[in-house]
C-alpha cells in the first residue's frame, strides 16, 4: 500500500460510489468542494491524501485542513473502503 497527495479527483469515483451505497454523503461533499474550490487543501500544512492498493486501487481518502492553532489540524473526508 501506499499514501500520497491526490492530485486528480476524478480518482475517487469507486470510493465515491462505495460511501454512497452505504449512505455515506461526506465523500460526495469533498467532491463537491473540491470542484467548486470551497475545500481543495491547499492551503499551507494542508494535504489531501488517498492510499492505493499494490495494483493501484484506491483504498481510501482523508484530508488535512490546517487549523488557527500551530501543530495542529483537523482531519476531513476520512472513508476507507469497506
Amino acid at each position: 500500500m501506499t499514501i500520497e497527495a491526490l492530485r486528480e479527483i476524478n480518482h475517487l469515483e469507486p470510493l465515491l460510489e462505495s460511501a454512497v451505497t452505504e449512505g455515506y454523503r461526506h465523500v460526495t461533499r469533498l467532491v463537491d468542494d473540491y470542484r467548486s474550490g470551497a475545500n481543495r487543501f491547499e492551503g499551507r500544512g494542508e494535504v489531501l491524501l488517498i492510499a492505493r492498493a499494490e495494483d493501484e486501487v484506491v483504498l481510501g481518502v482523508c484530508g488535512l485542513n490546517a487549523t488557527a492553532r500551530p501543530g495542529i489540524g483537523r482531519l476531513r473526508r476520512f472513508y476507507v473502503l469497506p
